[in-house]
């Protein structure tokens, strides 16, 4: 009896965790050097991870093993016509989506196109799209254009992104124990055996 209080005393504890909201602070960088800097923090600030990219990381070698040939590109497409694997795939990406909460996000676009007349046209056409965008949705969209002998992208995206782990797990967990998946999985397993 004692085993059994002590594993729904361990479900309990793990089903409050996964309540607890994961927010998630990002600065990207569009400009050269261009740079992402991701900071976690969960239970409520108890725990912070903080991820930067964008520094020169030493090559991959890569390692060629036997046996290791890669999927072939019939069994990818066998995969895929696996029947009402991409509507299940398409359900889950949707789910995820809703289960993520946009706090904050900021977007500053600097765009040129190499040739300052096609770069005024380009935003003779963005400037309407920027301003419509700017008074439906809640969050700062702004782009300018730069004069530059060359076509370049630059600018800044920052914003604060909340995900409570138990809402992104139930899709998840829906969509393992579907009929597709588990029809994909047996799939993947054959096509390992065979090799």
């Amino acid at each position: 009896m004692l085993a059994v209080y002590i594993i729904l005393g361990l479900a309990a504890s793990a089903t409050l965790l996964l309540c607890v909201p994961i927010d998630m602070r990002f600065e990207a960088v569009l400009d050269k050097p261009r740079h992402l800097d991701v900071t976690v923090v969960w239970l409520f600030g108890l725990i912070k991870k903080h991820l930067e990219s964008g520094k020169e990381n030493p090559p991959l070698t890569h390692v060629k093993t036997k046996g290791s040939s890669g999927w072939r590109l019939s069994s990818v497409l066998r995969l895929l016509r696996t029947r009402g694997l991409m509507r299940r795939i398409c359900h889950l990406i949707r789910d995820l989506i809703k289960s993520v909460h946009f706090r904050e996000v900021s977007v500053d676009l600097q765009i040129s196109l190499g040739d300052p007349a096609e770069t005024g046209m380009l935003f003779a056409m963005l400037a309407p799209m920027t301003v419509l965008i700017g008074s439906v949705s809640r969050f700062p969209l702004s782009s300018q254009p730069t004069i530059q002998d060359e076509p370049c992208l630059g600018g800044c995206c920052s914003g604060t992104v909340r995900v409570v782990p138990l809402r992104s797990a139930v899709p998840i967990v829906q969509f393992i124990f579907s009929r597709p998946a588990m029809k994909a999985s047996s799939l993947i397993i054959k096509e390992r055996w065979k090799r």
